[in-house]
């Protein structure tokens, strides 16, 4: 599963130098650069803090 996740954005990463994304580019390269691998990390080793603001579900609204 971790080799078909990386291949993909392997495949990300050769689109995106291949395409021209004007002014989101360094927001894209970001995201493929850091926080995809981050994410990633975080799925398959565990880990990280827990998500902030989650009290606020909807179950908990009237």
């Amino acid at each position: 599963m971790r080799t078909t996740l990386r291949h993909s954005l392997n495949l990300a990463l050769s689109a995106f130098h291949l395409l021209n994304f004007g002014r989101f580019a360094p927001v894209i390269s970001n995201i493929l650069y850091l926080g995809l691998p981050a994410v990633e990390e975080r799925v398959f080793v565990g880990g990280g803090a827990k998500r902030v603001g989650t009290e606020n579900t909807r179950s908990d609204i009237s």
